[in-house]
């Protein structure tokens, strides 16, 4: 899980160096607003997605609506969970 305690705030900062997340197995992403609450769950596999400067930078996915709408720098949290959960 990637979290902010200040909901508000992006996950990561305009001055964050380009961070690159790979994700080898099937999988669930769950993203949440700053608010707090559930935004967005995604089925994935075999996925990866580069943040720079704050804001999503590329998408590699074969779920298509992951690829277009992954927008790291509008959650409070971001959850890796199983297929399963």
């Amino acid at each position: 899980m990637i979290e902010n305690t200040n909901l508000a705030a992006p996950l990561f900062t305009k001055t964050s160096l380009k961070t690159t997340v790979a994700i080898d197995k099937p999988s669930r992403v769950r993203v949440y607003d700053r608010q707090g609450a559930v935004q967005t769950t995604w089925n994935i596999k075999g996925s990866s997605f580069s943040v720079n400067k704050g804001a999503t930078a590329s998408v590699d996915s074969s779920n298509a609506d992951f690829v277009a709408n992954l927008k790291m720098q509008d959650y409070s949290k971001f959850e890796l969970l199983s297929a399963t959960n």
